[in-house]
């Protein structure tokens, strides 16, 4: 099965200096239904979860291109982005359908991205996998850093986790590594959709 995470990491690096839209899921004939995003928090009723993004961050919506026929791809979820002085904070977030796996597994699709990582140049201070549960949740984690072609390195980290049939990953970028800490705080804020970040606490 192949590792779509790669393209993820490659949105990632692009957006850090240009980002400028959101893409939000498919309609119903591309498997995920539309995000909804209000007051910074997103919604997916299709993957039953809400998620608060990190302070600051902005979105357009735009359509999302259909998937070759016959070819499975992750449906980009959303694109945000935060401007800081010269640098730009990234969060994107995919939905990949597993096609042939019985029970999707977010820690082999980790797996595959750390061994992908492993062969990619640029690509250094890769941690082990980590997991935690947020909010009955399981998440796998991972962090590492990309060296640029101009030496400026992104710090990134990735959050993935199984619902529906698909791996949802949250990848966050940052020049800085205390923003990029930031930033994956957020992903503990990841819950039912009903909750609706935190509403009716």
């Amino acid at each position: 099965m192949r590792c779509w995470a790669g393209a993820v990491l490659a949105v990632v690096a692009l957006a850090v200096p240009a980002v400028r839209a959101q893409t939000l899921g498919g309609g119903a004939e591309n498997g995920p239904q539309p995000l909804t995003i209000a007051q910074g928090c997103v919604t997916s009723r299709y993957f039953d979860f809400s998620y608060r993004l990190p302070e600051g961050m902005k979105a357009q919506q735009i359509p999302n291109a259909p998937p070759a026929a016959g070819a499975p791809r992750p449906v980009m979820l959303f694109v945000t982005y935060r401007d800081r002085g010269a640098h730009r904070d990234v969060a994107v977030a995919t939905a990949e359908e597993l096609r042939g796996e019985k029970e999707p597994s977010a820690a082999k699709w980790m797996d595959r991205l750390r061994e992908a990582n492993a062969g990619r140049e640029g690509v250094v201070n890769q941690s082990s996998l980590a997991s935690e549960t947020v909010n009955g949740q399981k998440f796998w984690s991972l962090t590492f850093q990309q060296v640029r072609e101009d030496g400026s390195v992104v710090n990134e980290a990735v959050y993935a986790t199984a619902l529906r049939g698909y791996v949802v990953s949250f990848t966050f970028g940052s020049a800085a590594q205390p923003e990029l800490a930031a930033m994956a705080q957020s992903i503990q804020s990841f819950e039912p959709s009903a909750t609706g970040c935190g509403a009716g606490k």
